[in-house]
């Protein structure tokens, strides 16, 4: 039996969060920690780093704010294939690393009447922009290139031009970083 949101759900964002899901649960464990940071602990991926990672390669963009108004998140918003209908899918979220959950990316529905629309709050997040270490454009792009393997390995349709998207994304993301 499926869940009752998915009733709600459109199937272009049900095999988008199926998909996403199934690229997330393939990284593999021994490549979660990235690098040691300056003090010379563990940088694993984090969800500000894998979001930015995944939307190179999908139709989503990446959301930042907090999860219970306390932990600091990123999560996703699907895209529709009309930039018309893009107001109504913003309430589709799919989270590929959730906060407090054991179970791997989710798809949840954020409207008013759920639980879901007070969870996930959108805010800038401007410290992720100034802490070079808490989120480092090499490790997106490190992250990047790890989905890229995979999606290859899983023969994982993805848009036409995604290297030179790819590329010059992350070009530019360090570009700005770096000033």
């Amino acid at each position: 039996m499926d869940p009752v949101a998915l009733h709600y759900v459109p199937r272009e964002v049900q095999d988008l969060f199926w998909t996403i899901k199934r690229v997330v649960t393939h990284i593999p464990q021994e490549k979660v920690v990235l690098r040691k940071n300056r003090s010379g602990s563990d940088v694993i991926i984090s969800c500000h780093i894998l979001c930015r990672a995944l939307e190179y390669f999908f139709p989503v963009s990446c959301q930042d704010g907090y999860f219970g108004k306390i932990h600091s998140h990123s999560w996703l918003l699907s895209k529709s294939r009309w930039p018309v209908l893009s107001y109504f899918y913003d309430k589709y979220i799919i989270d590929p690393y959730p906060c407090a959950v054991a179970s791997g990316p989710m798809l949840v529905v954020k409207e008013r009447h759920t639980a879901w629309h007070s969870l996930y709050k959108e805010d800038d997040l401007s410290f992720l922009r100034m802490d070079k270490d808490y989120i480092c454009p090499n490790d997106v792009f490190l992250v990047a290139q790890m989905i890229q393997e995979i999606i290859t390995q899983l023969k994982i349709k993805t848009p036409s031009d995604l290297q030179l998207r790819t590329y010059m994304s992350v070009r530019q993301i360090k570009w700005l970083y770096d000033k």
